[in-house]
């Protein structure tokens, strides 16, 4: 039972850390703790896999590295009291955004920045993440941009769309893997392999920016440009 409790731990101590941030980063012996902490437990996580199926024990490993490294930038190198976050306005007048800084404690807004902050690991929507064009409501004066963003209904269908097709890709590439190319077609069986896992690895990607994305729009009320794709589109290559 506390095996599969493992995958859980550096997301609960990484969470409450960043609720804490501004008084725990006047420690930096209790950040070191708080780090080799995660760092076990993620590392039994790891080499203890937890669970019984195999894409389940893929995502611990996947994400309990991740936290490792998103860790590290939390607890060392990023200042409390400098991180700011887009926050939307809503009102009669219309929606506007302005920039968040650290709530005060004990506050709902403290718990969705320090969720935020622990969670979102690309920085989409944070200040210091922020690219040179500006986030897309904004432009580079930090003004509201006049612009037509796609309905949540059909973001919502497209990942719907995208998880369905990334799960059909992963099963082709799994059944692709578990068949003996090699003793049957020899280089083209290695050629295959090779194939099925970067099929594998890209389905499995997308699909979970899909899940994300699905669930940060649909449940969370976020909205589409925090969710930018992870790959650009072939077009790109023309411009290099």
């Amino acid at each position: 039972m506390f095996e599969q409790t493992l995958p859980f731990i550096a997301p609960a101590v990484l969470f409450v850390s960043a609720y804490f941030l501004d008084v725990l980063y006047r420690s930096v012996i209790i950040r070191s703790t708080i780090y080799a902490a995660i760092i076990i437990g993620t590392c039994l996580a790891i080499f203890s896999p937890p669970f019984n199926n195999v894409l389940l024990n893929y995502l611990t490993g996947f994400f309990s590295f991740w936290y490792i490294i998103w860790s590290a930038n939390i607890l060392f190198i990023y200042r409390p009291l400098q991180l700011r976050r887009l926050k939307k306005n809503k009102s009669q007048a219309g929606i506007s955004y302005h920039w968040e800084e650290l709530p005060p404690a004990c506050t709902y807004e403290r718990v969705q920045w320090a969720w935020d902050l622990s969670v979102n690991y690309r920085g989409i929507g944070w200040e210091h993440a922020m690219p040179k064009e500006g986030y897309p409501p904004l432009n580079t004066q930090l003004g509201v941009r006049v612009k037509d963003f796609n309905h949540r209904l059909f973001v919502i269908c497209r990942q719907v769309r995208r998880i369905v097709i990334s799960y059909i890709l992963l099963d082709l590439a799994q059944n692709i893997l578990h068949t003996s190319w090699r003793d049957t077609f020899g280089w083209t069986g290695v050629t295959a392999e090779i194939i099925a896992t970067g099929l594998a690895l890209f389905s499995f990607t997308d699909g979970l920016h899909g899940l994300s994305t699905l669930i940060g729009v649909g449940l969370l009320g976020g909205e589409e440009w925090m969710y930018p794709a992870l790959f650009g589109r072939l077009e790109c290559f023309k411009r290099m």
